[in-house]
């Protein structure tokens, strides 16, 4: 289906990084760009400092020296370390990272997941989904392993019923733009039939009385 598109195969080292870049082993400054480093990940920071407040400011600097250079490893850790702070309804570490313009749609290598799949599967994390829904970079088709959209996690997992139409109804208008509703729709139906035998799936509906 189209949705699978969207997604790096699992043993990818660090997933997808925005739409284009599977990081390479070598500094990102050497990839010939003249952007800044992280605006091939998927966002460049502003000229707001990339720092937290004076006494994290150290752990989440954006570069590694004078020279502006970003290297794989601390991009990625940073990435990973957002996803931390979504999984773990950490406010001021995600607010930090945001400032810093992290990579809103980098995906975790293992399970694929986006900072809006996790947001969207914790109703004490809503805040976070609205902050990430501002951004216009975000990529809300991306699927997790098991091809979960942020949309479907919405749903599936109960946030609040307002906040997951506005994830549905955005995720909706980019897919209408991108590949069409009706593919949309049918990609969904596609997983679903998959989904229904998954012990997630079978777990989420165990006590839905369908009667």
């Amino acid at each position: 289906p189209h949705g699978q598109e969207r997604v790096l195969d699992p043993a990818g080292v660090c997933g997808q990084l925005g739409e284009v870049a599977l990081l390479q082993a070598e500094p990102l400054q050497r990839r010939g760009s003249s952007e800044h480093p992280l605006a091939q990940l998927g966002g460049a920071p502003s000229a707001r400092s990339a720092k937290g407040p004076e006494d994290q400011g150290k752990d989440l600097a954006l570069t590694d020296g004078p020279d502006d250079s970003v290297t794989e490893q601390k991009v990625v850790q940073l990435c990973l370390d957002f996803l931390t702070a979504v999984d773990r309804v950490n406010q001021l570490q995600f607010d930090q990272l945001m400032a810093a313009e992290i990579p809103v749609n980098f995906q975790h290598p293992q399970h694929l997941e986006t900072a809006l799949h996790i947001a969207c599967s914790r109703p004490e994390a809503a805040p976070m989904v609205e902050t990430l829904l501002e951004r216009s970079d975000i990529d809300l088709l991306l699927r997790d392993r098991f091809g979960r959209q942020a949309w479907n996690n919405a749903t599936f997992f109960g946030i609040d019923p307002a906040l997951t139409e506005r994830v549905v109804q955005a995720t909706e208008a980019q897919a209408k733009e991108e590949m069409g509703l009706e593919t949309f729709y049918q990609d969904y139906r596609t997983y679903l039939a998959q989904w229904m035998d998954q012990p997630w799936y079978q777990g989420l509906t165990r006590f839905v009385d369908y009667d």
